[in-house]
């Protein structure tokens, strides 16, 4: 009989398919049972790639027997697979943002935290980045002082290769912000080590005939007293150079991570230190990490509760803007 962690990936797409990928390489560990995918020409290439089974449905990838349920599915359909997973006791690893809605988040965050003996994570996946976690370790050792702010900035395109699922709002709940931006939210968070206080946002719809945003732009401000922006467009005209780019400044010394794999330290005497890191292996550090604490009986490195409070700040960015006011946390 096998020991292996018995695996469902639930959606084929773009982040499905970086899953079954991390999680082929982990043979020794697990056991891809399938994939639920309703695009059959889709479901026909995962077999034929992976070696695997095509579920046309939630209830038979379930019924097939499962340890570890991975969601990849549209935000809309993320609370529904995740409390099915729940019922029958299986593990998870969950696309973020959880939900269609901060309230359907907090639902299934409810549902596993009274589940004290499964595992359940979310995936934020850029937090495995070997740039991020060595800023990460430079950070939580002191060595650059406190930190002031961060200020996060990407350009994505917003063409062809977004599901077209994103840019309807009953079926995202949001655009940009929570499809690219929460997971700057997410390593925010991280960095900052302290809860938001206030946020003040702004999202907007520039070059998509679309009920979603395109564009956002946001400040936070901690209650540790550093502060925080956000700025994100994904526009659906061609962009010439898409990027991203995180930068931290401390009271001595500045960290950037550019397009997650370039990591350069400056400090304070002007002595700058560049490091580039190869842009594949996060899906497998974050599958490796989930098996782990499976094995081990642990929390895995992400929490549920990491994804709740990069929610909150989303949706204090949304509430801004319809509101025109700077929102306190307190109230979100």
């Amino acid at each position: 009989m096998s020991n292996k962690i018995r695996v469902g990936v639930f959606g084929g797409g773009g982040a499905g398919h970086h899953h079954l990928e991390a999680f082929a390489n982990m043979s020794e560990e697990v056991e891809i049972v399938g994939v639920a995918e309703i695009n059959q020409t889709r479901g026909e290439q995962l077999v034929s790639e992976f070696g695997t089974t095509c579920y046309n449905s939630v209830d038979s990838l379930i019924s097939a027997g499962l340890d570890l349920g991975v969601v990849a599915l549209p935000h809309d359909q993320l609370l529904d697979c995740g409390l099915n997973l729940l019922n029958a006791n299986c593990h998870l690893l969950m696309e973020k943002p959880m939900g269609n809605s901060l309230v359907e988040a907090k639902t299934l965050w409810a549902a596993y935290r009274d589940a004290g003996d499964l595992v359940c994570t979310v995936s934020f996946v850029h937090r495995y980045r070997t740039a991020f976690s060595k800023a990460s370790e430079l950070l939580q050792h002191g060595e650059l002082g406190d930190i002031v702010s961060i200020h996060e900035h990407f350009r994505f395109p917003g063409d062809s290769r977004v599901p077209q699922w994103v840019w309807r709002h009953e079926s995202s709940g949001g655009g940009v912000l929570l499809y690219s931006g929460i997971h700057n939210l997410d390593r925010i968070l991280w960095f900052v080590g302290s809860h938001a206080a206030s946020v003040t946002g702004i999202v907007g719809t520039h070059s998509h005939d679309v009920d979603v945003e395109d564009g956002v732009g946001a400040l936070i401000q901690f209650e540790n007293g550093c502060y925080a922006t956000v700025v994100g467009n994904q526009p659906s005209s061609v962009v010439p150079s898409p990027f991203s780019r995180t930068e931290v400044y401390c009271r001595q010394g500045t960290i950037i991570v550019s397009n997650g794999t370039e990591l350069t330290v400056v400090s304070n005497d002007g002595e700058v230190s560049t490091q580039n890191f190869e842009p594949v292996g996060h899906f497998e550090q974050q599958a490796r990490n989930v098996v782990n604490a499976i094995l081990n009986s642990e929390s895995a490195f992400v929490t549920m509760e990491d994804g709740i409070e990069a929610y909150r700040i989303a949706e204090a960015v949304y509430e801004s803007s319809r509101a025109n006011k700077t929102i306190n946390m307190s109230d979100v």
